[in-house]
């Protein structure tokens, strides 16, 4: 994933129109000082060429899939104080899979993703590195489902499809055995792919639906795309004008009917994670991100970070995942991990995961 140096005046091309758009409001007043800074951690693994984040916890714990040319992917999990780690080295991981793909991890440390053996069949799993425990989700009539989500009691979401190719979303309980073992409680024909699961049983799929227990689906017009959603239902994505041509905002809708949107303009704007305080965290354009908070508007994440490797010529960061709920000083905002690039003095890029810390 290595990129010229011209992709360094687009990066100054899209930071510039964020910027632009997050100060309109301070028109003709001084900027007010950032709210918080954030330090810098990227997420390299140790004999591979990129690193991609896909979740955080309350831990800070990040899952991490790491990549080298020509090999199958790995599942590694970050942990603050403690580093990176490969979970193909943890006790209980089972030696058949030789490699993995991870997708989320809950609040117990509880990890799902895909596995693959060695010939290369993928196999949706999950993975409890404190009880040193593996189990491989039950295949249904069309195969063996992905996962994309658990909660925290378990509960998993996976992606599949049907024999016509629509996607169906896969919900796995546990039963009452000793130990438990997952099984197939629900599966539903969906307008695209599940992206969550939130501890109140609601199911986000990347469309415009979301599922709640005893009210069953429903469909939100104004959403063009969901990623994340909170455990209180609040959810967040992509949402597009009727304008021509149509417009790329961020949005963040909370029960029962209320509807926040951010960075409405021609380029696009998403919005991937929420935390439980309502604060979002997203893309811009093609080389940017930001963060939202109802206390202190909207900025830039370039302008929040103040630590960064030395030896590198300059950094972007690119692609948010997720913000958790963790209370750090001075103001409670919670960390973020997402995806950026590294730049070296040739300008060729190196994309990696990193994790954003607030500074005390």
């Amino acid at each position: 994933m290595k990129r010229t140096s011209r992709a360094n005046v687009l990066i100054l091309a899209a930071l510039a129109l964020v910027l632009a758009c997050a100060t309109t409001a301070w028109a003709g007043k001084p900027a007010p000082p950032p709210p918080v800074k954030y330090r810098l951690t990227w997420l390299e693994a140790p004999g591979f060429s990129n690193t991609e984040a896909r979740d955080i916890n309350n831990r800070g714990e990040v899952l991490v899939t790491a990549y080298q040319d020509g090999e199958l992917p790995q599942p590694h999990l970050y942990t603050p104080g403690q580093g990176m780690c490969n979970l193909r080295d943890l006790p209980g991981w089972d030696a058949t899979y030789v490699a993995g793909s991870s997708a989320s991890i809950n609040e117990n440390g509880q990890i799902v993703g895909s596995a693959y053996d060695t010939t290369g069949a993928a196999r949706g799993f999950w993975f409890d590195p404190a009880a040193q425990r593996f189990v491989v989700l039950p295949a249904i009539p069309e195969g063996y489902p992905r996962p994309r989500w658990l909660n925290d009691a378990s509960d998993i979401v996976a992606r599949s499809r049907n024999v016509d190719q629509t996607p169906l979303t896969v919900l796995y309980k546990w039963d009452t055995n000793s130990p438990p073992q997952p099984y197939v409680a629900a599966r539903w024909t969906t307008s695209n792919d599940v992206m969550r699961i939130n501890n109140l049983g609601q199911i986000l799929t990347y469309g415009n639906q979301r599922y709640t227990p005893g009210t069953g689906w429903q469909t939100f017009s104004f959403a063009a795309n969901s990623w994340g959603m909170n455990h209180l239902g609040t959810f967040v994505g992509r949402c597009v004008s009727s304008n021509k041509p149509p417009k790329h905002g961020a949005f963040r809708f909370t029960d029962p009917d209320k509807l926040l949107r951010l960075l409405d303009s021609s380029s696009i704007a998403m919005a991937a994670d929420v935390n439980l305080q309502g604060d979002l965290c997203g893309r811009y354009g093609r080389r940017a991100a930001f963060l939202y908070t109802d206390r202190d508007g909207l900025w830039l994440l370039d302008d929040l970070v103040v630590t960064q490797d030395q030896t590198w010529l300059s950094f972007s960061i690119i692609d948010l995942i997720g913000i958790n709920d963790r209370p750090a000083p001075p103001a409670g905002f919670g960390q973020i991990c997402g995806n950026g690039e590294l730049i070296d003095a040739s300008g060729a890029g190196t994309w990696y995961a990193f994790l954003l810390t607030p500074e005390p």
